[in-house]
């Protein structure tokens, strides 16, 4: 009886064990959200337990969904019971002291060894996978020390060699282990890339430090952190020009804890083109062990914007350069390292990033208090202290003088678009203090950005050609182009002008008394606003004034019409040539982008007498040819594009004819023009959607009416793949007034049985907008 009883507890104490175990910072697959970390897993016979660290940064909301759960191998799926710490489905804001939650599942059997979590099931869900519940039976080639990247600790930082499950990294390239080998505690690592093979040698030190070696070269000690000490470049140089120029940056990379499970298979790069005015974006294929390439035309060496899955960050690129990068989704920009061209200059722009961080609410409650020279001013200070602490950097030899330039660039344009920017902060402050929607007027009137609130402009790097090099510039080129001063330096002149037709000829009404002491008043107050005023209130009158003094309306002051760019730079100054060329001809690249007219060579010409700087000519006479290319290109691809006739029927029943040709599908429509700029940044932004998800039972529907030119409508659409409807105007009228389309772009959804179940449609990007349809499409 004893025995059996012994037994009995026995038994019960081997089930305690499961009922109690604890899984401390287990190892991790793959992840999509790096200010989320699992500290541990309590396993218990009633419950599963997971211990939540957030790490985002003091007073930054997120949201955990009530809809989270976990799933095994084995598919089964589990969804949370509870939470502790935080609550589910409201916006949290996370604590000076760190933030930590605890979410309960139902208990997992107990001999799972890995479980995924999953906080819902859209695609910006938080994904966590492949959370080790038991050490992993797996043989790795290497112990487990080595698994990492080692960096030279000469203070450089350089990344040398990564040693990961799969590859390593070492010369720029991607490597197979072929054969490992050991002898005593040196791991000889034969390695291969096609027919390529390469024998190194590594060896941890007590102190955990690496040494590393070919047979026939150098042993180079390395470390797997940061080591903080000075360090002199040889022949350290800034950028010089020539900087703008034509060539293809390649990027390549390695994600670690990646799968394609997490739900993307793709990134884009984004680079800035002062050039065409535009963000162009460029496709990154990933592979399923996470390495992805990418070739990108670029015009100059600058900060580039990566986005992979919600991970976003940015990485310097040059033409003909060429860039490797190791990102890790679960620790963020904090684990990022590079290899090639320029690896040392995203590094030390990571470490500078802190120090360009703007405070936009302090920047705002500024705006609303300060008059504008005062709040110049107080930007001014704030620029200056960051650039006294780039200038203490580049003493201490901690970065190069290439990266000083670049964040140096970086803040000075941060603090020239503040500058600019006084009005818009105001009218936000505004809004944010009396709890003013964006949907309401403004309520604050704008203050006049005069020549001598201008004048900083002066005291910036606005005619170097390096220029280019800063993330910000381009925000600066259109800040600038659309200063008020301006449109009030041409308004001022014609006021002068209108009030000169009064000299020898008194008013003769009421009406004219009123147009000229209107227009007297904005002359001394220096507001040329008071032209649309006048042109409200006394239209008629004004119109019969020209006619009752033709002759001397004959006489209109040119440089009252003269380009933007030259009225810019009259109020700018002389020394602003550069910038002035650069907005000359993003002007012109806008223009020819909208109507897909390519200059010709006289227009090339006339326009290189023009400009004062041959690269931009250069620059501009590229994009020239890119868009005659793209003129061929569209005529010859095949998109999956398709021209239809519009059915013969009444203007009321046009747009159901339309909708019954696609009956069985789900379908989207865009109303759009050739000259709407953000009609087609939305184009372009679900061209890859439609890709992705061809084979569904979608249709992409785009519709425009008479004001887009035939010529350029018929070399536009064969780029967009979809079905392509050219109206009549009687057709849009009733369309337009039908449905309240009073602007574009306009996007509706229809379902399968053709009812409209939203006529003014939105989405945030193409993840929501492929949930929304796949969900449609299944239904």
């Amino acid at each position: 009886m004893r025995k059996v009883l012994f037994l009995i507890i026995a038994c019960l104490n081997i089930q305690g064990v499961f009922a109690q175990k604890t899984i401390t910072a287990p190892r991790v697959g793959a992840s999509n959200v790096s200010e989320l970390s699992i500290e541990k897993v309590l396993l218990s016979d009633t419950s599963t337990l997971l211990f939540f660290k957030s790490t985002y940064p003091t007073n930054t909301w997120f949201r955990i969904s009530s809809g989270s759960y976990i799933s095994t191998k084995s598919g089964e799926k589990l969804a949370a019971r509870s939470i502790t710490g935080i609550p589910f489905d409201k916006e949290y804001y996370t604590k000076k002291e760190g933030s930590y939650f605890t979410i309960a599942f139902p208990p997992v059997n107990s001999k799972t060894a890995l479980l995924d979590y999953f906080e819902g099931t859209c695609d910006g869900c938080f994904k966590i996978l492949d959370i080790e519940l038991a050490p992993s039976t797996q043989k790795t080639k290497l112990p487990p020390g080595l698994y990492a990247n080692w960096l030279k600790t000469d203070g450089s930082n350089e990344w040398v060699l990564g040693l990961e499950a799969k590859k390593a990294i070492y010369q720029n390239q991607f490597w197979d282990y072929q054969v490992v080998t050991t002898q005593q505690n040196i791991y000889k690592l034969t390695l291969k890339q096609g027919k390529k093979l390469l024998l190194l040698n590594v060896q941890l030190t007590n102190d955990g430090r690496l040494i590393a070696w070919e047979n026939d070269k150098t042993k180079q000690v390395l470390a797997n952190k940061i080591t903080e000490k000075a360090f002199v470049r040889e022949n350290d140089q800034p950028f010089t020009t020539p900087i703008v120029k034509n060539g293809i940056s390649v990027l390549t990379g390695y994600i670690n804890n990646y799968s394609p499970r997490l739900g993307f298979k793709t990134g884009s790069v984004a680079v800035n083109n002062v050039i065409s005015g535009k963000q162009e974006n460029y496709l990154v294929e990933i592979a399923p062990d996470g390495m992805f390439k990418s070739e990108i035309p670029m015009l100059y060496p600058e900060e580039c914007f990566l986005e992979i899955g919600d991970y976003f960050a940015t990485v310097f690129l040059s033409p003909d350069k060429k860039m490797l990068e190791y990102i890790d989704l679960s620790k963020g920009e904090k684990a990022n390292v590079y290899m090639g061209d320029y690896a040392y200059v995203n590094r030390e722009l990571d470490m500078v990033k802190p120090f360009k961080e703007r405070n936009f609410n302090e920047i705002k409650k500024k705006s609303l208090v300060l008059k504008p020279l005062e709040y110049q001013a107080y930007i001014t200070g704030q620029r200056n202290k960051n650039l006294a602490t780039l200038n203490r950097l580049i003493d201490e030899h901690k970065i190069s003088l290439k990266s000083y330039q670049v964040a140096g660039m970086n803040v000075n344009y941060t603090a020239a678009i503040d500058i600019l920017e006084y009005n818009s902060d105001r009218d936000r402050a505004y809004r944010d203090a009396h709890h003013v929607s964006n949907d309401q007027e403004k309520t604050i009137p704008e203050i006049m950005l005069d020549s001598v609130y201008l004048s900083f402009v002066k005291g910036y790097p606005v005619n170097d050609e390096t220029s280019v090099l800063s993330e910000n510039y381009d925000t600066f080129i259109n800040r600038i182009k659309y200063v008020d001063a301006a449109s009030q330096y041409h308004n001022l002149k014609l006021i002068k002008f209108f009030i000169g037709a009064f000299k020898d000829t008194p008013p003769a009404n009421y009406e004219e008394k009123e147009i000229l002491n209107a227009l007297t008043n904005g002359l001394i107050s220096n507001n040329g606003d008071v032209l649309e005023d006048i042109f409200k209130l006394h239209g008629k009158a004004f119109d019969q004034l020209q006619e009752n003094r033709k002759e001397y309306f004959k006489s209109a002051p040119k440089d009252a019409s003269e380009p933007r760019s030259a009225t810019l730079k009259r109020i700018l100054g002389n020394n602003v040539d550069f910038t002035i060329d650069v907005i000359n001809v993003q002007d012109h690249a806008l223009m020819m982008a909208a109507f897909l007219k390519p200059f010709d060579k006289v227009k090339l010409e006339e326009l290189k007498g023009q400009l004062a700087n041959l690269p931009v000519y250069n620059a501009f006479v590229n994009f020239n040819d890119g868009v005659k290319q793209k003129i061929e290109t569209n005529n010859k691809i095949k998109t999956g594009y398709v021209l239809n006739k519009v059915p013969k029927t009444t203007a009321d029943s046009v747009f159901n004819a339309i909708l019954k040709k696609y009956r069985g599908k789900v379908v989207y429509v865009d109303f759009w023009a050739t000259w709407c700029s953000p009609c087609r940044s939305g184009i372009e932004e679900v061209a890859p959607l439609k890709k992705e998800i061809k084979d569904k039972n979608i249709a992409f529907i785009y519709i425009t009416d008479p004001s887009s030119p035939e010529d350029t409508y018929r070399k536009m659409i064969p780029a967009i793949a979809g079905e392509h409807y050219k109206l009549g105007k009687d057709d849009w009228n009733y369309i337009a007034t039908k449905y309240s389309i009073s602007g574009i772009p306009r996007y509706m959804l229809v379902d399968k049985q053709g009812r409209i179940v939203n006529d003014n449609f939105s989405h945030a990007g193409n993840a929501d907008l492929k949930q929304t349809l796949l969900k449609m499409a299944e239904e």
